[in-house]
């Protein structure tokens, strides 16, 4: 057996080598961790850029749905001026209209006979015992006239206005303190030139600026007189037999076979007769549902017995018959028989605004009511 100083030293002789390549497993263990350092690194990386894509990306969203909704709200305010650009050009139409109204014209055949009794001749025919008897004019301004915004822009004056430049030639945007250039020529009844009330006259009559607009509107003038009452249905009498008796040609009129053919949305079909019925029903204060009757001059419709409200029971969502008045035309899509191609047809010659003792006006241009009002 061999001594233990000789084992330790052979022992020592074995462990050598693992002391000499330490270093070599050290390096190999850094250059790992180094490696793990750096793919954290990369994910750090890569989740940062992500997070700052979304924060973008969500920015530049809201930054767009902001510049939307700041000029849906600028179309919004233009459209809401636009229009009452276009009533208040409509309602100047109309003073004009009152205006053309009240001036009145001679009559023709009471000058001749004046002008044949001044010179002693004979009177013209059919003169005698006629005085003098002045007539309105009978223009009709507010369908003549568009109301629209080339009118507006007629009538008021332009931003980008050129006018000539004095201190280098050419032409600049005319300014509000400019000069009014008035006509030399032009002469007032106390002898002014264009230095006295000329001058002030021009001021007043010049177009002054209002600031600029974009757009364009339409606004249609129409006489609700020209139409149907609907709410005459329930006046009684001899003016209720006259809009019954015109409503049904107007609605049975062969033109107009096809709106009666097909189910609304409700999967009902209606007649003329049961539609003109529910108009009249919806109005009036009866429970009852009326009854047609054409026989009697003075009382179109007669007091039935069933329930007004039946009809209205096969829709989704059931509804009962108001019993009241119109508040609007819209108001007619409620009725039973009325849909889109009955408001399509007959929106423009029906009618619930009007008081219902007004007289109807038969000065219209739509040749089916210039038609009833002759028969």
């Amino acid at each position: 057996m061999a001594p233990s100083f000789f084992r330790q030293v052979s022992r020592r002789r074995k462990q050598a080598p693992a002391a000499v390549q330490a270093p070599g497993a050290l390096t190999t263990k850094a250059v790992r961790r180094d490696k793990r350092s750096r793919g954290v690194a990369l994910i750090i990386a890569i989740v940062s850029i992500a997070l700052l894509t979304v924060v973008a990306t969500e920015f530049a969203y809201n930054s767009r749905v902001d510049l939307q909704l700041a000029a849906n709200q600028r179309d919004e305010v233009r459209a809401y001026y636009m229009a009452r650009s276009g009533l208040a050009l409509g309602r100047l139409l109309m003073r004009f209209q009152k205006q053309v109204d009240q001036t009145p014209i001679p009559n023709p055949m009471a000058m001749l006979g004046q002008l044949g009794a001044m010179m002693g001749g004979g009177q013209a025919p059919g003169a005698a015992g006629q005085a003098f008897q002045p007539q309105s004019l009978n223009i009709q301004l507010w369908k003549l006239a568009r109301v629209d915004c080339h009118m507006l822009k007629g009538l008021v004056k332009s931003e980008g206005a050129q006018v000539e430049d004095d201190s280098g030639g050419g032409t600049r945007s005319r300014l509000e303190n400019d000069p009014v250039d008035v006509d030399p020529n032009f002469q007032m009844e106390d002898g002014d030139g264009a230095g006295g009330a000329a001058a002030q006259m021009a001021s007043q009559m010049q177009r002054r600026s209002f600031g600029g607009f974009e757009g364009c509107f339409l606004a249609t003038i129409t006489d609700e007189e020209e139409k149907l009452n609907v709410m005459r249905l329930n006046t009684g009498g001899a003016e209720a037999q006259a809009t019954a008796a015109r409503m049904l040609d107007m609605l049975g009129d062969k033109r107009f076979e096809f709106l009666w053919q097909q189910d609304d949305a409700n999967k009902v079909r209606s007649t003329p007769e049961e539609t003109l019925i529910a108009l009249k029903d919806w109005a009036d204060e009866d429970p009852s549902q009326s009854a047609l009757n054409r026989q009697d001059p003075t009382n179109p419709f007669a007091v039935g017995f069933a329930d007004e409200g039946s009809p209205y029971s096969r829709y989704e969502p059931r509804y009962e018959v108001k019993n009241g008045r119109f508040d609007s035309l819209d108001e007619l899509y409620r009725v039973h028989g009325v849909n889109d191609r009955f408001m399509a047809a007959f929106r423009d010659r029906l009618t619930v605004y009007p008081d219902i003792n007004s007289k109807p006006n038969i000065n219209t241009d739509d040749p089916i009511m210039l038609g009833l009002a002759i028969m």
